[in-house]
């Protein structure tokens, strides 16, 4: 896990908004190993003691992966339907846990679904607010899939080629010669 500061252009639409973070991300080497390889490993040498004296975020987002990817095929696992989280465990691992972050969101797909959950304190946030936060989490979600799923979409950024140092202008050009040369297109 790495932190991240992420900025949206002023009022963004749906794909403009997705490029900007798509982009922002691609920028963090290795997706964030080096910063996990300074502050874990470099205890004593004075950025890994910066790193780790610094304010905690309060939102942890992680992504955990593809589970349907991961256990395909095995006659040995195959997942779990029922919850693992006693409902009095107040969205915490245990009553003793110390939260490293205010808002914990984790997703992953699992049966060709993306699953979304957030632990959080109830001595912190009502439930209604973390259902008003996922309602509007959800609505947003579903402008991007819209958005992406629109016929008239690009589908690349220069995070896609950064090897090829090339400016967004320059390849929304290079993409639409390709789109005007290429044999049954109608765009």
């Amino acid at each position: 896990m790495f932190p991240v500061y992420l900025e949206l252009p002023k009022s963004a639409h749906a794909g403009e908004a997705l490029k900007a973070v798509k982009q922002q991300l691609a920028r963090n080497p290795q997706r964030g190993l080096g910063y996990g390889l300074l502050r874990y490993l470099q205890n004593g040498r004075g950025v890994g003691d910066a790193l780790s004296t610094g304010k905690s975020p309060e939102i942890s987002f992680n992504y955990l992966g593809q589970f349907d990817q991961m256990i395909a095929g095995s006659s040995l696992f195959a997942a779990a339907t029922e919850t693992t989280q006693p409902e009095n465990m107040k969205g915490s691992f245990s009553p003793l846990n110390t939260r490293a972050h205010l808002l914990d969101v984790l997703t992953f797909v699992m049966n060709d679904q993306l699953r979304i959950s957030i632990r959080y304190s109830q001595d912190v946030h009502h439930r209604e607010t973390i259902e008003c936060l996922m309602n509007d989490y959800l609505a947003s979600l579903r402008t991007l899939i819209a958005h992406c799923k629109a016929p008239e979409v690009g589908s690349v950024t220069t995070s896609d080629f950064m090897a090829a140092k090339l400016s967004q202008k320059d390849l929304n050009k290079l993409m639409s010669r390709i789109n005007r040369t290429t044999p049954g297109n109608t765009n």
